[in-house]
């Protein structure tokens, strides 16, 4: 098989995978409406407005409290948040949220921590390689 037809099928892999875990958005899956519900796994977002360098240490604070929450890094220059919910666990989307937004409030200063361009890292294995295969995911959701 050649090795364009690998990567094709293994793109698939990913679409389908992404697909079952959050459908067609999270307007139109059943049960997810305006909250979707994270599993296990890791994602990246971008906060809406940093305004000093406390700014991440203060997003990685209020993130890393949420229950399910591993682990939670942010990239000051760039506004990315990458997070992982732990094996198990689920977290709503709208608690993120509601933290950040209390986060933001104390830090003051215009400072705005809501996510948006939210994505899901996906890892599949490609059954005739065996190798893993990384793609991203995006959540539609503002």
């Amino acid at each position: 098989m050649s090795m364009w037809k690998i990567r094709m099928i293994g793109m698939l892999s990913v679409v389908v995978v992404g697909g079952a875990v959050f459908g067609a958005s999270p307007t139109t899956q059943r049960g997810h409406a305006d909250d979707p519900v994270l599993p296990e796994g890791r994602y990246s977002a971008k906060a809406k407005s940093l305004v000093c360098g406390g700014c991440a240490e203060a997003i990685e604070k209020a993130m890393g409290g949420v229950p399910g929450i591993a682990t939670v890094t942010v990239d000051a220059k760039t506004g990315v948040v990458g997070f992982t919910v732990n094996k198990g666990a689920s977290v709503a989307w709208s608690d993120l949220q509601t933290v950040l937004k209390a986060a933001s409030g104390q830090m003051g200063m215009g400072a705005d921590y809501r996510l948006s361009d939210f994505q899901i890292a996906l890892s599949t294995t490609n059954a005739s390689t065996g190798k893993k295969i990384r793609a991203a995911c995006c959540l539609p959701h503002p």
